[in-house]
């Protein structure tokens, strides 16, 4: 089985790219529809241009995010959120069982 990764830097670019085109294809959905179409009266007028803008913006942003959370510093931040005990709080005592379990972790 063959990895995408490189070895100088062990960046996995498959994923990122999977990740950015996925995150490009999800913004021109919501994007598209919302910013693409101007009503001017009781008519319309297709603004592609502002779309494009978005979805590269979108497509950047998440290429650096993706980028970045596979380095040291991202993969320290990424446990932090997922190890600070943010997960179900429980307020009172007699809630269930399974939210003081999970709460001990």
């Amino acid at each position: 089985m063959s990895t995408a990764k490189t070895a100088s830097s062990g960046f996995d670019i498959k994923r990122t790219l999977i990740d950015t085109i996925v995150a490009g294809l999800l913004a021109l959905i919501v994007f598209g529809p919302v910013v693409g179409v101007v009503l001017d009266g009781y008519s319309f007028n297709a603004e592609p241009s502002r779309v494009a803008w978005l979805v590269g913006g979108v497509m950047a942003g998440r290429l650096l995010i993706s980028l970045f959370l596979q380095t040291d510093a991202g993969k320290r931040m990424a446990h932090g959120f997922e190890s600070g005990g943010s997960g179900c709080m429980c307020w009172r005592r007699t809630t269930s069982r399974a939210c003081a379990t999970s709460s001990r972790r």
